[in-house]
């Protein structure tokens, strides 16, 4: 699951980041099949909005998570792009975080200014998309 929150005490498990990183961060949360267990959650973000708009998984159950940010320091590997404030402020990203939700293992593809969205189920305490 994931979504985006501007909640500092949000649950996390084995997080890749623990803390709430800027006004707002996007999360990611995986379940166990029933949903009655919690296997990880953290967040994924910098220090401006960023939020979560879409998902998916690949065979070896590594997340991919599309979104838009405005963060001049969102989390990276090995970059290739300019986070500078000008180029990162409102571009839409791609990130591919590991099957247990702890390690970033890819660049996040940044772009200009886009819409990203999966369909959408929402909650009154924070956007969530499945």
């Amino acid at each position: 699951m994931t979504g985006w929150t501007a909640s500092d005490d949000f649950l996390t498990q084995g997080p890749y980041h623990a803390n709430l990183a800027g006004f707002s961060d996007a999360f990611v949360s995986k379940f166990n099949p029933s949903g009655s267990v919690l296997l990880y959650s953290t967040y994924l973000g910098g220090n401006g909005p960023d939020t979560a708009t879409g998902i998916a998984l690949d065979s070896d159950g590594n997340v991919y998570v599309t979104g838009d940010t405005a963060s001049t320091d969102f989390p990276t590997v090995d970059p290739l792009e300019d986070l500078s404030p000008s180029n990162a402020a409102n571009g839409a990203y791609l990130s591919k975080l590991s099957a247990s939700g702890s390690e970033l293992l890819s660049r996040p593809t940044l772009a200009e200014p886009a819409t990203m969205t999966a369909s959408e189920s929402r909650s009154t305490a924070w956007e969530t998309f499945i």
